[in-house]
């Protein structure tokens, strides 16, 4: 309760206290290294994400594969992590049946599932794919199942749907019988396993065809989902064994992305964001749970090598901001070079964003809508890509807008590629310079054509499933 009331320095004191009273419990052990990651607490965080692996991938502790995503795992340990939760959130349902060989619609109905259509990174993201489906061939509804938060993109995103549903009131089995009376041929899962999440809704299967997209970076390890949408460079063929979903591989990037996202007019000015008139603004806007110490090693690395340089961060909560100052310290680096920005609305974060001279991404959970955010005001961003999917959303980003060159493969030549850039301001001009160019052309902010590709994958998938086949990889050429 007090970690959801943000008073995060009292939860984690709960959290060391009840693992104080009971040292054998796994359960409090994971969820003392969600919270230490969260406020960038790091004095025993190796031996916390050690026991929290091991615990939940032998079943000692509740499966939690999203907590996997922001510590050292492999995509055989988050595909195994993955494969227990799904059997928890399907146990004692029993699943609809589905007519092989059902007639041919005139329109495909579409069905997107979601926590987070609200002010949220994937509504950001979504909301015009959600416009610019063609509704010659297909209808569109939203089921929305999180808070209704009055906001703008809200309300948009309810224009944006033929039909908008709030579930948010029904049980799993009301919600699931509400989808499959309401005809969905495609059902796509917004949230995946991410807060909020209702997975017993899908466990229903209350449509024939069911696909995880856009809000969760990983598998879903569920019987229950049939295909994941995903780019080559996100999941190579290769790596198709750590799915348990078919690969729908779409052709440029699988992120979409919304071009009517407003951007202030007004670019605030360095002194109103608390940077300093002259030097070198690296910026990071993730989350806090996705910094880690080594992570965090080079970044201080690079502020001691690099005079004048400051690191623009989230102001997400006082005791992470309280704990990084001192780890800066504790690497002979001043506080007064880490600089944090309160959250605001997103059209003037945007806009402030355009201070940031480049940006340097997290592992290995990188920067997702963050990047593509910092991509999109014209910032370019430095990456470290790993071998899991969330380790591979920035080099997608990046790939998909003509800058393969600030994608790194180890932490070395990341670390390398930023100081180069920092220590060279004509190449980084140049970089610049080339975002600039590439973006009115870049297949990462072409809505239009993306949206058609992923109506070409559904329309692929209903051909299978019409033909009595099941699912199978899918390529969706250019």
């Amino acid at each position: 309760m007090l970690a959801e009331l943000r008073l995060l320095k009292e939860a984690l004191l709960a959290y060391r206290k009840a693992l104080e009273l009971d040292p054998d419990d796994d359960n409090i052990a994971v969820a003392l290294a969600i919270r230490c990651q969260q406020v960038c607490d790091w004095k025993e965080i190796g031996p916390l994400w050690k026991r929290s692996l091991e615990a939940q991938l032998s079943g000692r502790a509740d499966p939690s594969p999203f907590n996997l995503l922001s510590m050292p795992s492999t995509p055989a340990g988050q595909l195994a992590c993955a494969r227990l939760w799904g059997k928890v959130h399907a146990r004692g349902i029993t699943p609809a049946k589905w007519d092989r060989r059902p007639p041919e619609r005139e329109r495909l109905r579409i069905g997107y599932l979601s926590a987070d259509l609200r002010k949220h990174a994937v509504a950001y993201l979504a909301a015009e794919l959600f416009e610019l489906h063609d509704r010659r061939r297909f209808e569109v509804v939203g089921y929305s199942y999180g808070p209704d938060d009055s906001s703008a993109i809200r309300a948009r995103l309810m224009l944006g749907f033929d039909r908008f549903a709030d579930i948010r009131n029904s049980t799993h089995e009301q919600a699931a019988q509400l989808i499959q009376e309401d005809g969905v041929d495609i059902l796509v899962d917004l949230t995946g396993i991410t807060q909020h999440c209702r997975p017993r809704i899908l466990a229903h299967r209350p449509a024939p065809i069911q696909v995880n997209y856009l809000g969760y970076p990983g598998t879903m390890g569920a019987d229950f989902i049939d295909y994941i949408l995903v780019d080559s460079f996100i999941a190579p063929p290769a790596q198709a064994e750590f799915f348990s979903e078919k690969l729908v591989w779409l052709p440029y990037c699988y992120q979409v992305n919304d071009r009517r996202r407003e951007v202030s007019p007004r670019t605030p000015t360095r002194a109103e964001c608390g940077l300093p008139e002259r030097g070198l603004v690296l910026s990071s806007f993730s989350n806090t749970f996705k910094l880690t110490p080594e992570v965090f090693d080079i970044w201080m690395r690079i502020l001691r090598e690099t005079a004048g340089a400051v690191l623009w961060l989230i102001g997400d909560n006082a005791t992470a901001e309280e704990n990084l100052r001192r780890e800066a310290q504790a690497r002979g680096v001043s506080v007064d070079r880490l600089v944090f920005a309160p959250r605001c609305e997103m059209p003037d974060h945007l806009a402030r964003q355009k201070l940031a001279d480049l940006s340097i991404d997290t592992f290995p959970y990188n920067a997702h809508t963050t990047a593509s955010d910092a991509l999109w005001v014209g910032v370019p961003v430095v990456t470290l890509s790993g071998e899991t999917f969330a380790a591979r959303v920035a080099g997608s980003l990046l790939t998909s807008v003509g800058l393969p060159e600030l994608v790194t493969r180890t932490p070395a030549d990341y670390e390398a590629l930023i100081l180069r850039l920092a220590r060279r301001p004509d190449e980084l001009r140049a970089v610049r310079e080339k975002l600039a160019a590439n973006l009115a052309a870049a297949p990462l902010f072409a809505t239009p054509r993306m949206t058609h590709e992923i109506e070409r994958a559904y329309e692929r998938m209903w051909t299978l499933f019409r033909e009595g086949r099941p699912p199978e990889n899918i390529t969706i050429e250019p």
